[in-house]
């Protein structure tokens, strides 16, 4: 019986009771991940994408894709001549696509997989990160919203540090405040 067993078995029980793994329990395997204790393809295993699998969430991504589509043809379309009910028909379709828009982004929130890329993502453990993205290719993951708002975050907690030191605040787009006045 080894670590990544124990902590796998903690998340098999979380996901018979259809459960989402509470925090400690994530944060924990990816400080174990992080200082190598245990590795990616021993946690893999154990941990579940539910409350769907990856081929629902590929389905899911091809519809939202095509939703997405049709959106975007709606937004540009105008009809002159288009009566009252045709118009409340649009407006209902639009509404019905948007709110799949809106299901499709929180989807995925209680999957244990995407938990433990969010916790990765948020304790700057890009290396291991990196590699569930790869493994989770085809689900596109950084489609998420959170997912995504967390990449956003890691990056300006990347570059900001860099841009206050190198940045003056009396320079404007990287080039003296005075001169940029001058041109």
């Amino acid at each position: 019986l080894n670590i990544a067993s124990m902590l796998g078995f903690k998340f098999s029980a979380y996901a018979k009771l259809k459960k989402t793994a509470p925090k400690p329990l994530v944060v924990l395997t990816v400080k174990l991940l992080h200082h190598g204790l245990i590795t990616l393809s021993t946690i893999l295993p154990y941990l579940c994408i539910a409350p769907y699998s990856i081929t629902q969430h590929l389905e899911d991504r091809r519809a939202f894709e095509l939703t997405e589509k049709e959106r975007a043809r709606a937004v540009n379309f105008v009809d002159l001549n288009e009566s009252a009910e045709s118009k409340e028909l649009r407006r209902k379709r639009e509404d019905e696509l948007y709110r799949k828009r809106r299901e499709y982004h929180v989807t995925g929130r209680s999957s244990q997989i995407f938990q433990l890329l969010l916790c990765m993502l948020q304790s700057g453990d890009w290396c291991h990160a990196q590699q569930l993205f790869y493994i989770l290719r085809d689900v596109h993951c950084e489609g998420k919203h959170f997912i995504n708002e967390e990449l956003m975050n890691l990056l300006h907690r990347v570059i900001e540090p860099f841009y206050v030191r190198y940045c003056a605040q009396t320079m404007l787009l990287g080039v003296p405040a005075a001169e940029a006045a001058a041109a």
